[in-house]
């Protein structure tokens, strides 16, 4: 495998103004899926790389709610990570 195209990991910390439609979570486990990893290691297009580059490696995981303003979650809860599917979404699943 090529790792020519490595880079480094950088923790960084960023500061959100909270809206009354989101939750605050702080992961407890989070996984690193395959296409994550063509992008750290740089095996995907360079338009890609530049569209998406600098990213969060993970997008699946779990982890426990800190803040919510929706009364269906409570702080402590555990919950699944998917940020990819915004929480509305499933909340109009969930109420049909």
């Amino acid at each position: 495998m090529d790792w020519s195209h490595q880079k480094k990991f950088e923790e960084v910390v960023l500061q959100h103004t909270i809206g009354t439609d989101q939750v605050v979570v702080q992961p407890n486990l989070a996984s690193i899926c395959h296409a994550d990893t063509r992008y750290y290691t740089g095996q995907r297009r360079k338009e890609a790389l530049q569209k998406k580059l600098p990213m969060a490696l993970f997008h699946e995981g779990i982890g426990y709610v800190v803040k919510s303003d929706d009364k269906s979650l409570v702080k402590g809860q555990r919950v699944v990570i998917v940020p990819n599917i915004p929480a509305r979404r499933l909340k109009k699943k969930h109420n049909k």
